[in-house]
C-alpha cells in the first residue's frame, strides 16, 4: 500500500504541503482552521489548482525571470506558480514539474534570507525528490523565523516519518496540535502510533477524531483521514476494513490519485486484479497508477499488459537518464512482480531503504530478498523492524520466508 504523505489541497490552513510523485508520498490535505486556532499569513495559503493550470503557470514562470526579490507582488506570484506546479506534479506523477516549481521560487531564495514560505516550498520540492536532509534544513530555518507555522511543522513531521525517525516526528506533531484542527493533529500522531506497534490505538484515535470533526471539514481532509485509517488497518491485516475506508475516502474526494492507488493495492492483496483494471481505467499518465495497472494486467493476462509494461520501462529509463531516483520503490516492485527479477528488485529496494523506511519500502525489500534467497542485505531492515515494533502481516510473512 502507498505510504503516508499528504496532499496539497484547500484554502486557509496551516497543514503540510507534501507532493505525491508516483504515489511514493501522501500529500496532506488542508482544511479551514478551527475557531481560535492560529492562521497562516495570506501568502502561506495553499490553493487547489487542477493540472491544466500549469499552462498558465508556465507563462507566469517566464515572467518571473529576473523578478525583484523584494517585490511582495512578485513573491506572491512566485509562490502561486510554485504551488500550481507542485500540485500538478502530485496529480501527474511527473517530477519535471517540480523543476518548474523550483525555478519559480529561485529569485527569492537568496543567501540564507529567503522568506519562510519560500523555504517551506523548497522543502516540499526537496522532500519530493528524496532530498530529506535538504528539506529538513529548510524547514528548520523556516521554523526558526516562523515557529507558529503549522504547515511547516506538519511537513517536518512527514519527512521524519518517512525517514523512520518516529519519536522526532511525534514531537513535530505535538507542535501542530495548537495550530490546526483536532483531526489534523490526530492523523499526524496516529500515523506515528501505527508505525510503532500501536495500530489499534491509532485506529481508535482517528475514528474518534473523524466522529468529532466539524461539519465544515472539507472532503479532502476527510479523505486523508479515511485513507490513513485504511493504512492502519492494512497493518493489522484488516483488508476488508481498509477497502471500506478507502471507498469512503473516494466518495469524499473523487479522483484522489493517492486513494485510488491505495485501493488498488488492497484489491491486489485481495486477489481481485480485474477490479483494479476497472478502477484505474484511463489513468495511465500517473506513474504510480500505471504500475498498479501493469501488475493487474500481468495477473489477468489483459491485452494491455505488454503496452503498459513497455511504457513503464521507458519511463524508468528516462528517470535514470535524468538522474532521478524518486521511483526506486516502484521500480523494485515492478522488477519483482512484473519482470520477475528478484535480484534486480533487491538491488533497487536496498538502495531505496537507505533513503526512506515506510512499510511499503520494507515490504518490497523483504519480499525481494525472500524470493532472491538473500538474507544478508536485509539485516538493517530486520533491525529496524525489531526496534520499531511495526505490525504488518505481509512484512511478517516475507520475514518468515527469509528463514532463521
Amino acid at each position: 500500500m502507498a505510504s503516508w504523505k499528504k496532499r496539497v489541497l484547500v484554502v486557509l490552513v496551516a497543514v503540510a504541503a507534501v507532493v505525491s510523485v508516483g504515489l511514493a508520498f501522501r500529500p496532506a490535505p488542508t482544511s479551514a482552521l478551527a475557531d481560535g486556532a492560529s492562521r497562516p499569513a495570506a501568502d502561506a495559503v495553499v490553493y487547489v489548482r487542477p493540472p491544466g493550470a500549469t499552462r498558465g503557470a508556465a507563462k507566469e514562470l517566464a515572467a518571473l525571470t529576473g523578478a525583484d526579490r523584494h517585490d511582495p507582488r512578485a513573491l506572491a506570484r512566485a509562490t502561486r506558480v510554485a504551488r500550481q506546479n507542485i500540485e500538478a506534479a502530485r496529480a501527474s506523477g511527473d517530477p519535471r514539474l517540480l523543476g518548474r516549481a523550483e525555478a519559480a521560487i529561485a529569485p527569492f531564495v537568496g543567501d540564507g534570507d529567503a522568506p519562510p514560505e519560500i523555504l517551506v516550498l523548497r522543502a516540499t520540492i526537496r522532500q519530493s525528490l528524496h532530498d530529506f536532509d535538504g528539506a529538513l534544513r529548510d524547514l528548520d530555518a523556516a521554523l526558526a523565523r516562523a515557529p507558529e507555522d503549522g504547515q511547516a511543522w506538519l511537513t517536518h513531521a512527514t519527512v521524519l516519518t518517512v525517514r523512520g525517525e518516529h519519536a522526532k516526528a511525534d514531537e513535530s506533531c505535538a507542535r501542530v496540535r495548537p495550530l490546526a484542527p483536532p483531526l489534523v493533529y490526530a492523523v499526524c500522531h496516529a500515523t506515528v502510533l501505527s508505525l510503532t506497534g500501536h495500530a489499534h490505538e491509532a485506529i481508535a484515535t482517528v475514528d474518534a477524531a473523524v466522529a468529532a470533526a466539524a461539519p465544515s471539514t472539507s472532503g479532502g481532509v476527510l479523505a486523508w483521514a479515511r485513507s490513513s485509517l485504511a493504512d492502519y488497518k492494512v497493518r493489522l491485516g484488516d483488508l476488508v476494513g481498509a477497502e471500506r475506508d478507502l471507498r469512503a475516502a473516494l466518495a469524499a474526494s473523487p479522483g484522489d490519485a493517492y486513494v485510488e492507488g491505495a485501493l488498488a493495492d488492497v484489491l491486489l492483496d485481495l486477489d481481485r486484479p480485474a477490479e483494479v483494471l476497472a478502477l484505474l481505467a484511463g489513468k495511465e499518465a500517473n506513474d504510480g497508477l500505471l504500475l498498479r495497472l501493469a501488475i493487474a494486467a500481468d495477473r489477468t493476462k489483459a491485452t494491455e499488459r505488454d503496452r503498459w509494461v513497455g511504457e513503464l520501462r521507458s519511463r524508468h529509463d528516462a528517470s535514470r537518464l535524468r538522474g532521478d531516483t524518486v521511483h526506486r520503490r516502484e521500480e523494485a516492485r515492478f522488477a519483482l512482480e512484473v519482470e520477475r527479477d528478484p535480484p534486480g528488485a533487491l538491488d533497487l529496494a536496498v538502495a531505496n531503504f537507505g533513503v526512506q523506511k515506510e512499510p511499503a519500502d520494507l515490504r518490497v525489500l523483504l519480499e525481494s530478498a525472500a524470493r532472491a534467497r538473500e538474507r544478508t542485505a536485509v539485516g538493517p531492515a530486520i533491525a529496524f523492524l525489531e526496534r520499531t515494533g511495526l505490525e504488518d502481516p505481509a512484512i511478517a510473512r516475507a520475514r518468515r520466508a527469509l528463514g532463521p
